[in-house]
């Protein structure tokens, strides 16, 4: 019986996800219903390793760009992104996501100081993040 990539581990199948890169991993998260499941599992999140080689190399492939709309990426990557991301790719090249008020607290107290909440006065969680972003405006 021939082994093919269906026929692997779970958890095989998300350590091979990983290696690759996110346009490769976009496209393979839909060439099946079993790389679907896997790449859509909030627990197995073999998104997780690329996106990290991408916010650590500092050179962002297109593919994040426009992460935040591919169903199959589990948003809580999108915490680490936010808190990680350079400004610039945050305010003029990514899509952000939509996301809940508790996870945009949770992305602005990962990025800057506490003493920068009171700059939050009567703004949103997201309104006070990307406020605090925009370096050029944002005055403490």
């Amino acid at each position: 019986m021939p082994i093919t990539l269906e026929s692997l581990p779970v958890e095989l199948v998300t350590a091979i996800l990983e290696e690759l890169d996110l346009a490769s991993l976009v496209v393979v998260s839909y060439l099946s219903r079993r790389l679907h499941t896997i790449a859509s599992d909030r627990s197995l999140n073999p998104w997780r390793a690329p996106i990290l080689r991408n916010l650590h190399s500092g050179a962002y492939e297109d593919s994040l760009k426009h992460l935040s709309v591919r169903t199959t990426v589990p948003r809580q990557n999108w915490i680490e992104i936010l808190s990680m991301a350079q400004p610039r790719f945050l305010l003029f090249e990514a899509t952000l996501p939509n996301m809940k008020e508790a996870d945009w607290r949770e992305c602005f107290k990962r990025r800057f100081l506490p003493g920068w909440e009171k700059w939050k006065r009567d703004l949103s969680w997201h309104e006070a993040f990307l406020k605090c972003v925009d370096v050029d405006t944002f005055e403490c």
